[in-house]
């Protein structure tokens, strides 16, 4: 039996080597898991809207926090925040502005993430039809009929939301302070971590604008706007003088509220 001349060595030991190479690389190499891990959906249970109840085997504050993305199969996909962890009924609240809501229909998958844009899940979740506005000039007044809401949307990172809205008049309004209440995606009691906001006035052929810090958090009081569990009120008048009302389309605000729990 004849020898191997040294070039068939060295193309043999080169194959040996890569065969090695490529080994050890799909040894080391994981899996790719995609965007979302999905739990087994015989775990949970609708309890109510946007409420789900979790098998026991499951301990909920062991694999979900406030701000984990959510994905819902119910016909289609449906993308929610966690935003509440119920550890002694073992449930989870789900919230997805005006976009989505996890009813009592049949689903099939269910998976959460905490990549920072998943795949399918969108960036900011509409939150146009959760706004109210009441005017106080001595009493208040709900004047929300007044207003349009041309742009509303929320973002949620751990357990802070950030909420943002652009409002203007669409009616006469009457001479006061207003006051713009909303709810915070916790349906707990909510905290204004940081806030501001543009308002602009216009009078006649003159448009003033200018910055505004939110720094209140209302309280519902004797005489005052009702506010619920869970809303926000903040004050806006920063620019406007409380002596005369304002026609139509001559304010409007665009503000931004960050708040927690």
């Amino acid at each position: 039996m004849g020898t191997l001349n040294p070039v068939e060595n060295r193309v043999i030991g080169t194959i040996n080597e890569n065969s090695k190479q490529l080994k050890a690389l799909q040894k080391s190499r994981q899996p790719y898991q995609g965007d979302w891990f999905e739990f087994n959906i015989s775990s949970f249970s609708y309890i109510s809207n946007n409420v789900i109840a979790v098998d026991p085997s499951i301990p909920v504050e062991n694999f979900f926090q406030m701000g984990d993305k959510v994905r819902i199969n119910q016909t289609a996909y449906k993308y929610f925040y966690v935003i509440k962890v119920d550890t002694p009924l073992n449930r989870l609240t789900l919230d997805a502005g005006a976009v989505y809501t996890f009813d009592n229909t049949t689903f099939t998958t269910f998976g959460i993430s905490r990549l920072s844009n998943p795949l399918g899940h969108p960036l900011i979740f509409d939150f146009s039809n959760n706004l109210k506005v009441y005017c106080y000039d001595g009493s208040y007044h709900d004047d929300t009929a007044n207003f349009q809401v041309i742009y509303g949307a929320y973002s949620m990172i751990g357990c802070i939301a950030t909420i943002s809205y652009d409002i203007y008049s669409i009616a006469n309004m009457r001479a006061g302070a207003f006051i713009v209440l909303f709810y915070s995606p916790f349906k707990d009691r909510p905290q204004i971590q940081n806030s501001g906001g543009n308002e602009t006035l216009t009078a006649g052929s003159v448009t003033t604008t200018g910055f505004f810090q939110i720094s209140t958090l209302w309280e519902s009081f004797a005489g005052g706007p009702p506010i619920a569990a869970g809303e926000v009120g903040i004050g806006i008048e920063a620019l406007r003088v409380n002596a005369y009302p304002f026609a139509s389309g001559e304010w409007g605000v665009n503000f931004t509220v960050t708040v927690g729990v």
